[in-house]
């Protein structure tokens, strides 16, 4: 192998570990931008969660301050009806199934993200393969150019000039 085929081969070497340290740090960042983005969606609607919470409780303590509302309430909580009112118990079950559903229609989608990153890190890595064999060919290319330039000069014919010989020119 000669010095220049030993350097090309180190030169393509770097250039390879760098482009793998490129693609890691960009799929990194990816990454990170999906997760973080989830975090903000999740912070966001328990902002939103609260907010109404928050509302509640302010209506609540309008309520409160309401005699008559004061008796439903106290009726309610210990069962006691009027002649005119029912009370309709529901059970912890009606409403751990109403919060499961809740629950999984919020739930994040982390497949479909990193799906994409893996996309573009192969994307990525098909240019480098495409650019490093085009890169390839046209070093072969330039190679044959000047093989086929030097033979055309050896081939010229020569001339005997005093003790030396002489290339003609063309």
């Amino acid at each position: 192998m000669t010095k220049e085929a030993a350097a090309l081969r180190n030169k393509r070497i770097i250039g390879a570990i760098l482009v793998i340290g490129v693609l890691f740090a960009v799929g990194k960042e990816v990454y990170t931008t999906f997760v973080l983005k989830d975090k903000i969606n999740v912070a966001q609607t328990e902002n939103k969660k609260l907010k109404g919470e928050a509302e509640k409780l302010g209506n609540e303590v309008k309520k409160l301050q309401d005699e008559s509302y004061i008796g439903s309430y106290i009726s309610g909580s210990i069962y006691a009806t009027d002649d005119n009112s029912q009370v309709i118990i529901v059970s912890d079950d009606e409403k751990e199934s109403a919060t499961k559903d809740k629950k999984t229609k919020e739930a994040p989608d982390h497949k479909n993200k990193i799906l994409f990153g893996v996309g573009a890190l192969v994307a990525l890595a098909i240019i480098f393969i495409a650019g490093t064999r085009i890169y390839k060919s046209r070093a072969l290319k330039n190679k044959a150019s000047a093989a086929q330039e030097k033979k055309s000069e050896q081939s010229k014919p020569v001339e005997k000039v005093g003790n030396g010989l002489r290339q003609t020119p063309e």
